[in-house]
């Protein structure tokens, strides 16, 4: 079992959330980038990394609502 931090917790969610409408552009990851580095007080590197984190932890999740 993973232990998930709240701080990938957070980059999990908002990963997801930017792929609600099926595109995830350049500009949504920096968006969460300088989020996470706002709200975490963490330097944009680290957020970034945080991110990528997220993006794999996304990943894993699977869909709770399928459409046919």
């Amino acid at each position: 079992m993973k232990i998930l931090t709240s701080d990938n917790a957070i980059a999990t969610i908002l990963v997801r959330a930017a792929k609600t409408d099926n595109e995830y552009t350049e500009s949504e990851q920096t968006l969460i980038d300088n989020l996470l580095s706002n709200q975490l007080n963490i330097t944009l590197e680290e957020a970034q990394i945080l991110r990528i984190k997220g993006e794999g932890l996304e990943a894993e999740i699977n869909d709770n609502v399928q459409t046919y």
